[in-house]
């Protein structure tokens, strides 16, 4: 389980350490803000002030989830900036 573990870090060490969680080829439970961290998951589970707003995998939900956090996604994949604060 991982919480947060990339919110301090530049894109490129997000990807060196996302990079390294894949290869153990296992059952990742991540926190995270950054929708670069967690793109290429199986699924998501996504929260809003604790309460479930979606599950599946992030691909389908960007294209067809309608909810204010895929919103935020879709403005961090146009502008490469994220939206919420850590």
């Amino acid at each position: 389980m991982t919480d947060k573990v990339t919110a301090y870090t530049d894109y490129s060490m997000d990807a060196k350490i996302q990079k390294t969680l894949y290869e153990l080829n296992c059952t990742i439970i991540t926190i995270s803000y950054r929708l670069q961290t967690i793109i290429d998951y199986g699924k998501v589970l996504v929260l809003d002030k604790y309460e479930v707003v979606n599950f599946g995998r992030p691909h389908y939900l960007l294209k067809n989830g309608e909810d204010a956090i895929l919103q935020e996604w879709r403005f961090e994949i146009a502008s490469g900036v994220s939206q919420r604060s850590v």
